[in-house]
């Protein structure tokens, strides 16, 4: 996971998401993150194309920068109606509950999974 420079341009946030979780790779069973952690979820329109950004509350902030510090170099599940959409590796400690979700997925692709967050 990546930190990058966005535009101004940003598309809707769907609030309070219900249907979006963060695992672990190795133990699928193992939430990091559950839908009630995450504040938002919106797409930002980077440089580069689409980034899919979510923003944690105060637990989910605390919970998932303990968990990445003793975790940097593996990898995270993005799971969406119990569907993993981004296996993603840690690759620093994650402090401030903004976490950028990129990928080799078009921005139609990233449209579909924003559209997939929606449709709770």
């Amino acid at each position: 996971m990546k930190q990058v420079q966005t535009s101004n341009a940003e598309l809707p946030k769907i609030y309070n998401p219900t249907n979006v979780e963060i695992r672990d790779n190795e133990d699928e069973n193992k939430v990091i993150i559950e839908s009630s952690q995450i504040e938002y979820v919106c797409l930002l329109d980077d440089i580069n194309g689409m980034v899919l950004n979510m923003k944690l509350t105060a637990d989910g902030t605390d919970k998932f920068a303990d968990y990445t510090k003793n975790n940097i170099g593996s990898a995270v599940r993005f799971v969406i109606n119990g569907k993993t959409v981004s296996n993603p590796y840690i690759n620093v400690e994650i402090t401030d509950g903004n976490i950028n979700f990129t990928g080799d997925y078009t921005n139609e692709e990233y449209a579909a999974i924003f559209s997939e967050i929606k449709s709770k």
